[in-house]
């Protein structure tokens, strides 16, 4: 059994640090986080707004190592298409 499965709620959100996010949840305050969060933030474009050129030359760089510090890491070293 884990610790988190046998240690009380109240001790484990206090180690994280989050007591205060736990009461402000527990009063409805995550309401009003939302409604903060929609006047912020906005829904992704349905549609790509940038030009095919645009959209070509970063699939260019994407796949390109030369930009690197050392010549042969490109972003999909990391970020796998496929994946």
């Amino acid at each position: 059994m884990s610790f988190f499965a046998r240690a009380p709620i109240a001790a484990v959100l206090a180690m994280a640090g989050s007591t205060l996010a736990v009461g402000a949840f527990a009063a409805g305050a995550d309401n009003g986080l939302l409604k903060d969060a929609k006047s912020v933030f906005a829904p992704l474009p349905s549609a790509p707004r940038e030009s095919p050129d645009k959209v070509r030359l970063g699939r260019q760089l994407f796949f390109e190592t030369r930009v690197s510090a050392d010549g042969n890491v490109g972003c999909v070293h990391c970020h796998q298409p496929d994946l």
